[in-house]
């Protein structure tokens, strides 16, 4: 059985410095704070579907909308939020778009910290102390129409509830709910009602790339080299994560395709700590190919030098 995880996050200062990041909000629009709606019935609940997103979800009402940009190592980063307040409880869909697949902690505490800035503080922070924390319990691993995620019991302020969080390739995503009072079964009914696009079948047997300086048509795959760099990362795990790594790694290999898991610790140009489901070294031109013909079915993917 998994040991349950309680950790403390600490709310990011205006400026959002990290150890790994500097993060510089470089522009702001539409922030909101949940704002309280009259009583609503489950029956009078309706659909949101951000025509831009990837999530569909059912509210008391169509939600408030607010985007946070931030500049993260030269990249723009958008942090998204589609909420509302109703009958004690405060619902909230957040997204995260332009980080890497290997960056979800990142993902995760930016999200976690702009929610928390929109929880309505109350008197009671300042006596219990925990006005700068948001307190996050580890439930359980979960997925969602192919997508990995984690199920997360929360404290912030005076209010509990539920959160999840899924990484849906290009995007990461966080359903939160929490309210001041038993208020579970509205919980449950907004977090379940939080669908993703569903991942496109891992196909990578038809694929075909043609090789450099080849113009007389499509060919196989281009043969990895040790004498190359780089690399078509796939996907991303941590240490103890080795068996979703190999059960990642042969689903892709039944396709026919020649790729393999590499200690990311063994490569200077790649994040220390990971293990990474990879097709590869090849050359900047070969990788950039193969990378092309492999997004459709593997979003998430990317290519990297490990030198």
């Amino acid at each position: 059985m998994q040991q349950r995880r309680l950790a403390k996050v600490a709310l990011l200062p205006s400026c959002f410095i990290l150890i790994t990041a500097q993060l510089a909000t470089a522009q702001t629009t539409r922030i909101y704070s949940f704002l309280s709606t009259p009583r609503v019935t489950q029956d009078t609940w309706v659909r949101a579907a951000p025509a831009d997103e990837e999530f569909t979800v059912k509210l008391p009402r169509q939600p408030k909308i607010g985007i946070e940009r931030l500049t993260i190592n030269e990249k723009t980063v958008d942090i998204r939020f589609y909420g509302l307040a109703a009958d004690g409880v405060d619902y909230a869909v957040l997204s995260v778009s332009g980080l890497e697949s290997e960056m979800a902690d990142l993902a995760y505490t930016l999200m976690l910290n702009f929610y928390a800035k929109l929880v309505p503080a109350s008197p009671l922070d300042d006596v219990v102390g925990n006005v700068n924390t948001v307190e996050a319990t580890y439930q359980r691993d979960l997925t969602l129409n192919g997508h990995n995620g984690r199920e997360y019991i929360i404290r912030i302020r005076n209010r509990s509830g539920m959160l999840r969080f899924f990484n849906a390739g290009e995007r990461f995503y966080i359903a939160v709910a929490s309210g001041t009072h038993n208020s579970s079964p509205l919980v449950n009914r907004f977090l379940n009602s939080f669908r993703l696009a569903s991942v496109t079948p891992i196909d990578l047997g038809a694929i075909q790339v043609q090789p450099e300086g080849d113009t007389t048509g499509q060919r196989a795959l281009p043969t990895p080299s040790s004498n190359e760099a780089w690399f078509v990362i796939l996907r991303t795990f941590s240490k103890s994560e080795h068996v979703k790594a190999n059960q990642h790694l042969s689903l892709i290999r039944r396709s026919g395709v020649d790729a393999r898991i590499v200690d990311t610790n063994d490569y200077p140009n790649l994040k220390n700590g990971l293990l990474a489901v990879v097709m590869g070294p090849y050359s900047f031109v070969a990788a950039k190919n193969v990378l092309n013909k492999v997004r459709p079915a593997v979003p998430e993917a990317y290519i990297k030098s490990g030198r």
